[in-house]
């Protein structure tokens, strides 16, 4: 299973955390206790579509300053992400000149993340090194200096890949700048990222018919999984027993056909995996008509039989969906048709296609098979 996540895209807009003093936003995190680090993310609402784009600084006097980003994904426990990220890097000095400063750059790390991850005490920076989540450090992002002459300035963007495993369930991709030592000040500016499960994928396996005391388990890649899941089951799909547990077991919940599914829920995840049944999604399928594709006009009697595959269903009745194409009942399952001389055509040239169909009683109700059959101009 692979999943895409275009953040700067969606035109929904997109949740976002940042550095609480680049971006609107409180200043409490989710216990509301007071937060003293300055890299701390908290939350900000965006509906834009242009780049998200946080600061970091600090002088040579003043604590150490990062900056960070939090994008809301629902990480799976045990699977692999490969996230690619566009970001640009601008260096400002001092208004009018050069400076230094511009030649220091923070270093960039990428990890996952909840929100009792987030440190609300710190010294001016996080290091994601530290906290004991799934991060990788991506180095120093090159420098572009921002050279306050030029009016028509246009930022250069990075591309970086990082792949990451789901330790356990995570909420957020977490974008971190580390700073260097001395006075900087940086713009960064992150204009797409894009998030793709691979490596593991979860299934629900188990008895394609549900019977009594149905077992069904989610399976990882070749493994099944021993963890206690939450179930859930729609339609006419009950639980018996026990609706926690590394498996379920299911019964129909009355006579009908069996509609519905079976989902396996981990907590901090979401639901990872689920299994639909639909008994009635063949039911147009039940049989095949044997016979010629192609007839001429004034044809007769040329035998059309119909062949059931499923014993479920029995046949009502046949039609023909022109008048000037006509049949005689053989047997409920086959018949002779002929077709008129004066059949009148819609296409004189290629002919018309008429539909034979087969129509049949079964335990998902009427259901129809059809073949359509050329008929083209010519004689006996």
């Amino acid at each position: 299973m692979e999943e895409a996540f275009d953040l700067i895209g969606q035109k929904t807009g997109v949740r976002i955390k940042s550095n609480v003093n680049n971006v609107e936003g409180s200043n409490v995190n989710a216990l509301n206790t007071p937060i003293t680090c300055p890299s701390y993310p908290v939350v900000r609402t965006s509906t834009s579509l242009s780049d998200i784009t946080v600061n970091s600084s600090s002088s040579e006097t003043a604590p150490l300053t990062g900056a960070g980003v939090a994008i809301p994904y629902k990480f799976t426990q045990g699977s692999t992400y490969v996230i690619e990220i566009m970001i640009g890097n601008v260096a400002y000095g001092t208004a009018g000149k050069t400076h230094a400063s511009q030649d220091k750059n923070p270093s960039l790390q990428m990890g996952l993340a909840n929100t009792q991850n987030f440190p609300a005490q710190c010294s001016g920076s996080i290091n994601l090194a530290l906290l004991g989540i799934p991060f990788s450090n991506l180095g120093k992002l090159p420098i572009q200096k921002y050279p306050y002459t030029s009016s028509d300035f246009t930022t250069t963007y990075t591309t970086k890949t990082v792949t990451l495993t789901a330790t356990e369930c995570f909420n957020y991709l977490w974008i971190n700048f580390m700073p260097p030592d001395g006075a900087y000040r940086n713009n960064h500016h992150i204009s797409y990222i894009k998030i793709t499960r691979s490596g593991q994928n979860f299934s629900i396996e188990g008895p394609s018919d549900i019977t009594t005391n149905s077992i069904y388990k989610v399976k990882s890649n070749s493994f099944f999984l021993d963890h206690p899941f939450i179930w859930r089951t729609t339609g006419n799909i009950t639980i018996e027993g026990d609706s926690i547990g590394p498996s379920v077991t299911v019964r129909k919940s009355n006579t009908s056909p069996l509609q519905g599914t079976i989902s396996a829920i981990l907590p901090g995840c979401g639901e990872i995996a689920i299994k639909k049944f639909n008994a009635c999604e063949t039911k147009n399928s039940f049989g095949n008509i044997v016979g010629e594709s192609q007839l001429k006009k004034g044809w007769t009697n040329r035998e059309y039989s119909f062949e059931l595959t499923d014993t479920r269903y029995q046949i009502k009745y046949w039609h023909i969906g022109s008048t000037d194409v006509t049949f005689l009942e053989n047997y409920p399952e086959s018949i002779s048709v002929s077709v008129k001389p004066g059949f009148v055509f819609n296409d004189p040239i290629n002919g018309d296609y008429v539909p034979i169909s087969v129509v049949a009683d079964g335990p998902c109700g009427q259901s129809t098979v059809t073949l359509n059959v050329l008929i083209t101009p010519g004689n006996k």
